[in-house]
């Protein structure tokens, strides 16, 4: 009885290990483009959310508007009114507050904090006003933090005669500022695209770098 021998393995009989049956690398085209498309997809990922952070946080952005007040700006009442009111488009903050109003000899008349209630501020006014112009400055803190401030005249019985008096402010408190508050969302919307830039750039080198290296 004849055995047979097992036939030595030659060259032909390996297939190298990097290559499949169809030529094409085990690991696959895909994976030689790894890093590239990695790098690519979190930079559209980025800038998709940098947009989408921008578009979100642009109404919040907005400081808060002055819409009313009682009296009106640049009316006449023919009473003295026994209390001053500013209302707002959204809440103000409670912090820093003040109202100053000036008779119409530039003496102050009122000097106060006011009272906030919501989208409300309101100041009381002495029961002695006299007849003439009044101007009044304010001052709040937005909802977003930001203090706003604006001016505007009422006038009891009858407008004042015209005159040259100084310009004036409320008096400066401790207030939040823009450098006192976290950066805002404008600043991750620059820092994503920022970032979304940068792997962008390293996208297209690897690619290069793989075309040139590739065989």
């Amino acid at each position: 009885m004849t055995t047979a021998c097992p036939r030595q393995a030659d060259e032909s009989d390996w297939i190298a290990p990097e290559r499949s049956l169809r030529g094409t690398p085990l690991w696959g085209r895909d994976h030689r483009r790894g890093p590239a498309a990695v790098v690519s997809r979190w930079a559209v990922g980025l800038a998709v959310l940098a947009a989408s952070v921008l578009a979100t946080a642009q109404p919040a952005a907005a400081h808060d508007q002055l819409i009313e007040t009682t009296p009106a700006a640049s009316t006449t009442v023919a009473v003295a009114p026994l209390a001053l009111t500013l209302r707002f488009d959204s809440d103000v903050m409670d912090i820093s507050n003040e109202v100053v109003v000036r008779d119409p000899l530039g003496n102050v008349v009122v000097d106060t904090q006011g009272v906030v209630d919501g989208m409300v501020l309101s100041a009381p006014l002495p029961a002695d006003l006299g007849r003439g112009t009044y101007t009044v400055a304010w001052r709040v803190v937005s909802g977003d933090g930001h203090p706003i401030q604006g001016t505007f005249e009422f006038s009891v019985g009858a407008p004042s005669a015209p005159s040259a008096s100084p310009s004036f402010s409320p008096a400066a408190t401790a207030a939040p500022s823009v450098a006192d508050t976290p950066a805002g969302p404008a600043a991750t919307v620059w820092i994503g695209l920022a970032a979304a830039a940068v792997l962008t750039v390293a996208a297209v080198v690897l690619r290069r770098r793989r075309r040139r290296t590739e065989p």
